[in-house]
């Protein structure tokens, strides 16, 4: 029996939100109870929609860490843990469960108590930047548009940050394209071609002092011994270790965050 996917976008998703899509996604008949909470949400799985699926499920959470800062968070993810803990031949309408969630931070921000945590059981991919290699290849599908050397300053820019990486070509090629060298110019300006990525990484930070506190000390000494903020840091993507030092993850980051901070 093949497997169903569905995703559910994790914006403004409480409880009874969610039960409400995955009831429409999965085309179960009748009109999904209300919902508000997390032992509710759980009966309701277990007693009504995983009986209704022929088959094993995946429910995938794109851009879960969008729910960082609701007030259902950690309850929200608690309850994933929850799910995947029930798994059992025991319980086979739990085995047939599985959860597939895509995030673009370190966990530990969503949820730093790790019995209650759904992101340290299961498999974890963890995508890192493109090397030299593949950003030369990417480049290549862009004929004419960096010379040679535009080619490497971009490389020294964003070392392979892929989504920074296909935005600059994008920037580049789009109609309303921008030149090189402007692109490099705004770069870390706020409203420049990457304002949007670099204005939520600060509000991120600003939401968390000690984080905040560790990217300055990243930017102006190049070192941070506390080992769990540069774990959290290096998670997030922002910060990579080269040597003895600690540093911004390129240049771009580098360049933005002396001046925000």
């Amino acid at each position: 029996m093949p497997r169903r996917y569905r995703t559910c976008r994790a914006i403004d998703t409480n409880f009874g939100e969610l039960a409400a899509v995955l009831h429409s996604r999965l085309q179960i008949e009748g009109v999904p109870p209300t919902i508000s909470s997390q032992f509710e949400m759980v009966q309701y799985l277990e007693s009504h929609l995983l009986p209704s699926v022929d088959g094993p499920l995946v429910i995938a959470f794109d851009e879960a860490d969008r729910l960082f800062g609701r007030p259902y968070q950690a309850d929200f993810f608690t309850m994933l843990r929850l799910w995947h803990n029930n798994r059992s031949p025991l319980t086979p309408q739990w085995d047939a469960l599985d959860l597939a969630m895509v995030i673009s931070t370190e966990p530990y921000l969503l949820i730093d108590q790790t019995d209650r945590s759904p992101f340290n059981v299961g498999c974890l991919i963890d995508l890192q930047p493109f090397d030299h290699d593949s950003c030369s290849e990417l480049n290549e599908r862009f004929p004419g548009v960096l010379e040679p050397n535009e080619f490497a300053e971009l490389w020294n820019l964003l070392r392979g940050h892929p989504y920074l990486t296909r935005l600059a070509y994008y920037r580049l090629t789009s109609p309303d394209r921008m030149h090189f060298r402007e692109l490099c110019d705004q770069a870390a300006d706020d409203r420049g071609p990457f304002g949007d990525h670099l204005r939520a990484l600060l509000f991120k930070l600003n939401e968390m002092n000690e984080l905040l506190d560790a990217m300055k000390r990243v930017i102006r000494e190049g070192k941070l011994d506390n080992q769990d903020l540069y774990f959290r840091l290096y998670g997030a993507g922002l910060v990579r270790r080269e040597g003895q030092r600690v540093n911004p993850s390129h240049l771009l980051y580098a360049r933005y965050f002396r001046e925000a901070l």
